[in-house]
């Protein structure tokens, strides 16, 4: 679904100013966080909750300008949905709405407006949360 080629553009030839700087620190910080939270994931007792944690990441790594990473992260998260969907105790249509959400933000990030709008014009949010984010997207 999100198989679109990134094109990066080369590192500047000059030296940073204090703006650029202040960006990467704060996408250094907010990767940081990411990859905190992934590992939060990992040793996480529920399924619900290592689900949570690492949307969180997915969304802290759009936001870091790292949609490789955030992809990847999508995809982890698309193939716990389609194993766990019919289990006990997962909210299966929160659950896809929240992916879905995150698929639709991937697709702005990477200036793909057509994608972004067949994405969203699929997702049924379960909660006022899912909505404003959906809201915030359009």
């Amino acid at each position: 679904m999100l198989s679109a080629c990134v094109s990066r553009p080369s590192a500047p030839e000059y030296e940073a100013d204090d703006t650029t700087r202040q960006l990467s620190d704060q996408q250094a910080l907010l990767i940081e966080q990411a990859s905190q939270l992934l590992e939060l994931a990992e040793n996480s007792d529920t399924k619900a909750e290592q689900q949570s944690y690492r949307a969180q990441a997915t969304s802290l790594f759009i936001k870091a300008g790292e949609i490789d990473s955030a992809k990847e992260q999508l995809d982890i998260l698309m193939k716990q949905y389609s194993e766990w969907k019919s289990q006990p105790g997962v909210d299966a249509e929160s659950t896809l709405a929240s992916i879905k959400l995150l698929a639709a933000e991937i697709a702005v990030a990477e200036r793909n407006p057509s994608m972004a709008r067949e994405i969203m014009d699929d997702i049924k949010p379960v909660n006022q949360q899912q909505q404003a984010e959906l809201n915030q997207l359009q």
